[in-house]
Order: C-alpha cells, then sequence, then structure tokens
C-alpha cells in the first residue's frame, strides 16, 4: 500500500497528500454510506407525505374536530394553556405524521438489527483490513464467509419475529399508553378542563395505536428483505474495507434509485386512476424490490471480477482463524446491542413525554442518520484502510500516526458539519416533512440545534472508537461506547422524564451535552495506545499447512 505519511512528521499537521488520500477515502465511504442509509429512510420522507392512505387516522381527525372544534376554543392560545396544553393550541395529528410515527418505529427494530449487523460486520472486518494489508487471502475469505453466515442468522431471527410478534415489537417504541374513552362526549367549552385533558390523553392513545398498527403492517413486509439485507452489507462493508469504496457506492445507488422511483407508485399515488395506493405497505414492497435488485448487481459484479475476498469454498473454515475472529468479534457485537437497545431505550422514553415528541424524533433521526451518521462510518472506512492495513502490514508507526491525525480531522470536519446542522436545524423539518404539527417542529429544530452544537465532540467520540475497535482493543471498544450509554444518557434521560416537570426543549440540551462528555473519555482510553498493534501475525499451523505439507510429502514418496 501506498505510504501517505509526511516525511517531516508535523505534530499536529499531516501533509496535503495525506489529507488528499484520507478525505477521498472518507467521502467515498460517507457517500455510499448516505445512500445506504437513505435507501430505507426513505421510507421516512414518503410516509410523511401520506395524505389521507392511514387505517383509522379520518375516524380520528373527525372526533377531535366534534370535541375541539368551538370557535371559541380551538384555535385560543389563551384556553390551551388554562388547561395546561399551552404548545397544543389547534390541536391535530395528520395522517403522515401517524404513517411516519409506524414507519420509524419499525426502523428502530432495524436500527437494532442494523447495528448487530454492522458490529457483525466490523468486527470480522477488523481482521478482514488487516489479511489484506498482509496479502493472506486465504484467511481473508474465510472471514468474509463468516460475516455473511452470521449476518443471515441474524436476519432469519428478525424475520421470524417480525411474523409472530411484530406488533408487540412496534409498540415498544410507539408505547401507546391506554386512556378510556370519557364517557361525556360533547363540544368542549373553556370551563371543561378537566374533560379537555381525559379527551386529550385519549387521542393521544388512539393516534399512538393507529401507528402502530400501521408500523407492524409495514415490519411484516420489511422483514422479508433482511436476509438479502445480510447478503449486501457483508459484500459491501468487505468492498470497503479492502479500499473499494467507489463500487460499494455504485451498488447502493442501485437500492437507492430503485426505492425512490417505486414508492410514489406504492403509497399513494394521484395519477394511477381507481389505484389509490397501499399506504406504507407499498413503501416495504418498494425497499424490499430495490435490496432484490442490488444483490442482482452484486451476483453479477462478483461473477466477472473474482476479487481476492470472494469465497472459493462456502463450507470450509479453518478453526484457528474463525475463534480469533469471534473472539475479537464477539465484545463488538455485544457493544452495538448494548448501544443500540440503548438508544431505542432513549426513543421510548421521548415518546411518554408526548406523541409529538415521538414524531419529532422520527424527524430527528431521519436527517441524522441521512446525512450525519454516515461520517461516521466514513471515518470508520478510513480507520480501516489507513490504521487497519497498516497494523496488518506490521507498521505500528504509521498506523499510529494515521490514528491520531484522523482523529484531528474528525474534529474539524465536525465543526463544519455541525455548524451547517446548527443552521439547516431551524428550517429542515419544515423543508422536508411538512405534514406534521407545530409542537412536532417545535422539539425537532431544538434537538437538531442541540446536536449540531455538539457535532465535533461526537465526531472525536465516534473516530476514536472505530481507531480502538480496529487494532482489536474491543473492551476498551466497549467501554467508551456501550457502557457510556448505559451509565450516563439512559437512566438522566429517564431521570428528566418522570422526575422533572422541565420543557422537552431543555431535557434536550442536557441530554446532548451529557453524550458530547464521551469525546474526554475517548481521547484517555486512545492515548493509552493498547489498539496499537498487528492482529495477523501468528505461529500457528492453519488445516491448509498441514495438507499442503501432507502433499509435498506424498510427492517425495512418489
Amino acid at each position: 500500500m501506498t505510504q501517505i505519511q509526511s516525511k517531516k512528521r508535523p505534530k499536529f499537521f499531516a501533509s496535503k497528500k495525506w489529507y488528499a488520500t484520507a478525505l477521498v477515502l472518507i467521502l467515498l465511504a460517507t457517500l455510499q454510506e448516505i445512500i445506504m442509509e437513505s435507501t430505507d429512510l426513505v421510507d421516512n420522507f414518503f410516509a410523511s407525505s401520506i395524505k389521507s392512505n392511514v387505517h383509522g387516522f379520518h375516524h380520528l381527525a373527525d372526533e377531535i374536530k366534534a370535541i375541539f372544534g368551538a370557535n371559541n376554543v380551538y384555535n385560543v392560545k389563551e384556553v390551551w394553556e388554562q388547561w395546561g396544553l399551552g404548545n397544543y393550541v389547534g390541536f391535530h395529528y395528520t395522517a403522515g405524521q401517524l404513517a411516519m410515527n409506524g414507519v420509524a418505529a419499525s426502523n428502530q427494530l432495524y436500527f437494532i438489527m442494523f447495528a448487530i449487523l454492522s458490529g457483525i460486520c466490523y468486527g470480522f472486518g477488523v481482521f478482514n483490513a488487516q489479511y489484506f494489508g498482509a496479502q493472506k487471502y486465504k484467511e481473508l475469505q474465510e472471514v468474509t464467509l463468516l460475516k455473511i453466515y452470521v449476518c443471515l442468522i441474524i436476519c432469519f431471527v428478525v424475520l421470524i419475529l417480525s411474523q409472530f410478534c411484530g406488533y408487540q415489537l412496534i409498540s415498544f417504541t410507539t408505547s401507546p399508553k391506554y386512556a378510556p374513552r370519557p364517557e361525556v362526549f360533547k363540544q368542549l367549552q373553556p370551563g371543561d378542563k378537566d374533560l379537555a385533558i381525559q379527551w386529550f390523553k385519549y387521542f393521544e392513545y388512539e393516534a399512538a395505536s393507529i401507528s402502530t398498527h400501521e408500523g407492524a403492517e409495514y415490519f411484516k413486509i420489511i422483514a422479508l428483505s433482511y436476509p438479502l439485507l445480510a447478503i449486501n452489507i457483508a459484500f459491501i462493508t468487505t468492498l470497503r474495507e479492502t479500499g473499494r469504496a467507489g463500487l460499494a457506492v455504485w451498488i447502493s445507488i442501485i437500492a437507492l434509485s430503485t426505492n425512490c422511483f417505486m414508492n410514489p407508485f406504492l403509497i399513494e399515488p394521484h395519477f394511477l386512476g381507481d389505484f389509490k395506493g397501499i399506504g406504507v405497505q407499498g413503501a416495504a414492497i418498494a425497499t424490499s424490490a430495490s435490496r432484490i435488485l442490488q444483490l442482482t448487481f452484486i451476483i453479477i459484479l462478483f461473477w466477472y471480477k473474482r476479487y481476492e475476498f470472494i469465497p472459493r469454498n462456502w463450507y470450509r473454515f479453518d478453526g484457528y482463524v474463525t475463534r480469533r475472529a469471534f473472539q475479537k468479534a464477539w465484545p463488538i457485537v455485544l457493544n452495538e446491542i448494548f448501544w443500540s437497545v440503548g438508544m431505542v431505550l432513549q426513543v421510548k422514553l421521548r415518546a411518554y413525554y408526548s406523541l409529538d415528541a415521538l414524531t419529532a424524533n422520527a424527524i430527528f433521526s431521519t436527517i441524522i442518520a441521512a446525512l450525519y451518521t454516515p461520517l461516521y462510518h466514513g471515518f470508520s472506512a478510513g480507520t480501516s484502510v489507513l490504521v487497519g492495513s497498516r497494523l496488518g502490514a506490521n507498521n505500528l508507526e504509521e498506523a499510529e500516526y494515521n490514528g491520531k491525525h484522523l482523529v484531528i480531522l474528525a474534529f474539524f470536519v465536525g465543526i463544519i458539519a455541525g455548524l451547517i446542522l446548527v443552521a439547516g436545524g431551524w428550517f429542515l423539518p419544515e423543508l422536508l416533512f411538512s405534514n406534521n404539527t407545530p409542537e412536532t417542529f417545535r422539539i425537532a429544530h431544538w434537538m437538531l440545534f442541540a446536536y449540531g452544537l455538539c457535532y465535533p465532540c461526537l465526531m472525536i467520540a465516534a473516530t476514536s472508537y472505530a481507531i480502538i475497535r480496529t487494532g482489536g482493543a474491543v473492551m476498551n471498544a466497549f467501554v467508551l461506547d456501550a457502557l457510556f450509554t448505559w451509565l450516563v444518557p439512559v437512566p438522566l434521560l429517564a431521570i428528566l422524564i418522570f422526575t422533572s416537570s422541565l420543557d422537552i426543549i431543555y431535557i434536550v440540551l442536557i441530554m446532548q451535552t451529557a453524550d458530547s462528555l464521551k469525546a474526554i473519555w475517548a481521547i484517555v482510553i486512545l492515548s493509552r495506545k493498547k489498539w496499537v498493534k498487528n492482529l495477523t501475525a501468528t505461529k500457528h499451523i492453519t488445516e491448509f499447512d498441514n495438507k499442503v505439507k501432507e502433499l509435498k510429502e506424498n510427492a517425495k514418496e512418489i
């Protein structure tokens, strides 16, 4: 591999050649991740644009209008403030809001599964990057095959769960808190405070129940494509780990284009005569079709391009290589499970605050996952090549140098990207998800603003985690990521939601500040340099080596 470090080795800034090489790797991987993430998240966008194709929505909207629709109540702020519902003047829900909540709830389950798949791929990828750097292609093929099989097992488990207990899984996130239907059905007046609160809670329960039903229907269909996703992600991450990020981008573009093309025809078309679409189920079908096409392209590509990582034998594994891969992978997978469940639990806690907070979180997570989370993965891919392959080639000094400058680069990229989000957070929700309530937009604005302010610190933590993981210091990576999540953000948010009367805006600001403290922990762990080691250096004798030795001895006897 080309040496890209500066000969003078400046203390803080690297050479222009280093930045050019690093940025190309990172930007290609980031672009591919944006496209791959958007393939699933684009369903949130199309679901939010639904005007009426949601089961139960029209009945709910009519009842809200009948109860709260008096001229001296509906848009009178003083009345709503008197009821303690000042943020809900003109109270209503939209079909797109309820549909997006359901799809976003399904995507939270996908988020956990994808985190586990990422943990598997990154855990085995630690060896892929180093075996590629060491030119040990037989071992590279075995680890790639392990990726495929383990990812398939995980996806089949989720597929089975989606068919038998999908509604229960979706309801964990949507949190439909039961509220009985009030016995008094009448148009409310300013003095009906107690009755107004009862009806408000009941309508929140009904809206959450509709979202849960929509999410369960979406989940049942989309889960059928998860085994295809398992194969796709295993090969796409291996392409990145072997320095072929450009190909991974094109493979992801195929899936995204297919999904975007099919969604308008299936969800709620207004141009196909009597066919009015099938709502969120149409979005699930479009995404599934995109994954079928993506896998077809991968099969055709690999048929013509016999890359060194493509398994030649799909059933045989070297015991030593397998054990070593699992030893390093399981803590990373465990980390991803704990971290992702912690993040989903935070979503559930926000849902306890209000349904609008849940919708705001769906808007926030869609924007962040589509545009900002990919930067984490971009730097992770850069780490695999600039750090992992150097460790595999036993060039530890260069690996350490590259790791240091990746963290510095991540910080400055985080400043630029964070400032863009600080400014864009005040108009992106309305621009992308116009079919929502004012309270939803208010919360989403502040969530994006707070995230943008803290983004440079989050970039430091994420890049440090990738470097530590690539060097095989997996327990340190677990301490930095999953353990921190369960020690700080999860309990803190629970305390703020259940014991304080703070507005959700202040809770968002406190939580984001606390999460950014992870950067300090990251720098401390990174500076210990336990990650600076070569995992491929070994004196073991493989089964393949024994067979070669046996053949040579037989040849001599002949």
